[in-house]
């Protein structure tokens, strides 16, 4: 995955005061770190994995997708985008 996406989730986890290990949890806590400083690539399931654990929705996903639309990872929107679709489904009802 590109760099920034791992700084996004950086970001993104220290703004609400979750560690490393909290993020980690089902995951190796080093592997996380090293996929936020850009030296190591996760799979998509870790990183499903590591949005449940940092509390990062489809809303929060599809922002980083908006504003970095030619270097977002296709895997990952390929990943995002149903799970997307079905929870704006699910606030419809």
């Amino acid at each position: 995955m590109e760099t920034w996406v791992g700084q996004y989730f950086q970001h993104f986890r220290t703004s609400r005061g979750i560690g490393v290990r909290q993020a980690g949890r089902g995951l190796s806590s080093a592997s996380v770190s090293r996929f936020e400083r850009g030296l190591a690539d996760i799979s998509v399931n870790a990183a499903a994995q590591l949005m449940f654990n940092i509390g990062m929705d489809a809303y929060d996903i599809t922002d980083a997708m908006r504003r970095h639309q030619r270097t977002f990872p296709s895997i990952l929107n390929d990943f995002v985008l149903p799970r997307f679709k079905l929870q704006v489904q699910r606030l419809n009802r």
